[in-house]
């Protein structure tokens, strides 16, 4: 099961690339801020960055885009505190990649057009996992009679990633949980996650200490 949303074709090199879009679509429990980014050129990257880390698909085959959706980071410190708010940003967009019936990637894509930075694509173990969490978001709102807004958001000094559902009561699925990828990712209020941010925070700062004190 993948994000639903209606699709547009595009063409670009030799590779398909379906882009399954949910801005604007209201009439479904989980909707996304519109993407204003030229995805056009996307396709090839994805297959030439699949090929440097040793997954590559085959030449004929048509990549799916589900979203993008935004992308926010948060300041871990602050947001252990509760300043849920004052510390997330949004840094840009996340989008997971299919071919057939197989997820092959989770992409980074830039805040906007203007920037020089370039996709960031992560192969298939990550994809795997953003999968998942997409999975039960979409059965916590299905049972929960809820919409919400599609959102990922990361912690990169606690390798903490999730789905955000940012709604009037949020919920979070877990990708990633320090060394970790989930497969069986639970659905957290948004009090659970500042617990877990806030206990991987103790054992960053123990951690660091330990090796302070070893040298």
């Amino acid at each position: 099961m993948f994000l639903p949303g209606s699709t547009d074709r595009l063409f670009e090199a030799g590779r398909y690339l379906e882009q399954h879009l949910l801005s604007g679509v209201t009439a479904m429990p989980l909707m996304c801020k519109p993407y204003s980014g030229d995805v056009h050129l996307i396709g090839t990257q994805i297959a030439r960055a699949l090929v440097a880390i040793r997954e590559p698909i085959g030449a004929s085959d048509k990549l799916t885009m589900h979203g993008p959706f935004p992308s926010y980071v948060a300041d871990p410190k602050d947001y252990a505190r509760g300043a849920t708010q004052r510390s997330t940003r949004q840094t840009g967009w996340r989008a997971l990649v299919s071919s057939g019936d197989r997820v092959v990637a989770s992409v980074s894509l830039p805040h906007s057009d203007s920037e020089n930075a370039s996709i960031h694509v992560r192969g298939r173990e990550p994809a795997k996992a953003l999968h998942r969490a997409l999975e039960t978001g979409l059965e916590w709102l299905e049972e929960s009679n809820a919409s919400a807004e599609l959102r990922f958001i990361s912690f990169p000094s606690l390798f903490i990633t999730a789905v955000w559902l940012h709604c009037h009561t949020p919920r979070f699925i877990p990708t990633r949980i320090s060394t970790q990828r989930q497969t069986n990712p639970p659905v957290l209020t948004r009090t659970e996650l500042i617990r877990c941010v806030a206990r991987a925070q103790k054992v960053r700062a123990k951690s660091t200490y330990t090796r302070a004190a070893d040298r």
